[in-house]
């Protein structure tokens, strides 16, 4: 298979998209958003934290990519878009995620940091999504992120526009949590044939199902409903779409 970095928006799936993609080609591969624990694993000379402030990052890909197929990293962290063009010209394919709709965007990413949890089992996540009583957040600052998460957005878009090394998927091309569509499994399945990964119809359908398909989502929309303010914050949905 083609090595590649995962430059994902936070709250793009991408997670679900990395795991799935580790399990179908059973390679090594690199989450640098790790906790300590995990990163241990790695066996890597430096931590996460070094890389996020190291000047010559093309340094760390190379050792990555020694012993791994794949790695992800969030474009969206502080600072990333200052040396993105680091991460784009690296030479190994790259996959763009992001997420079309703003607002869930913003909105899964505030509570994500208010209940601390922002990976874990399914399980666990949808526990909160049913049960959990978030907090109420603040009317403005969603709108500020929204503003701020727009314009990074079109920014990485604009970066990556026409290059055949980068395939770019919103979370809306993949994921759906109601009705999946023979279009989320095409677009699937075109990421894997861009990997170069040599495997049967029915075994990339096998992990797709279980990565990928709606049960694999979280039930947003039962979400909202426990939040504090939630039909204050209604007035933002269609704010900004890209």
């Amino acid at each position: 298979m083609n090595k590649f970095i995962m430059l994902n928006a936070k709250r793009s799936g991408s997670n679900n998209l990395m795991n799935s993609l580790h399990h179908l080609t059973r390679t090594k591969m690199v989450w640098m958003d790790s906790p300590p624990d995990i990163w241990k694993t790695f066996g890597l000379s430096f931590s996460n934290d070094e890389f996020y402030l190291n000047s010559n990052i093309s340094n760390c890909f190379d050792e990555i990519f020694q012993s791994n197929s794949g790695m992800k990293l969030n474009w969206d962290e502080p600072g990333y878009l200052d040396v993105v063009d680091k991460f784009l010209d690296y030479p190994v394919l790259k996959i763009l995620t992001y997420r079309k709709n703003i607002f869930e965007k913003v909105i899964s990413e505030m509570l994500a940091i208010q209940t601390g949890h922002w990976i874990g089992s399914v399980g666990v996540h949808r526990q909160h999504k049913r049960d959990y009583k978030f907090d109420k957040l603040d009317y403005d600052e969603v709108k500020s992120w929204m503003d701020r998460i727009y314009n990074e957005t079109l920014f990485m878009l604009e970066q990556v526009n026409d290059r055949e090394d980068i395939k770019v998927f919103s979370y809306e091309d993949l994921f759906d949590r109601n009705i999946y569509t023979d279009r989320h499994r095409q677009n699937y399945f075109s990421l894997v044939k861009f990997l170069n990964v040599e495997k049967t119809e029915n075994e990339i359908d096998s992990i797709r199902a279980e990565f990928i398909e709606p049960r694999q989502c979280y039930k947003t929309d039962q979400t909202y409903q426990n939040i504090a303010n939630f039909s204050e914050l209604e007035k933002l949905k269609d704010y900004l779409l890209i």
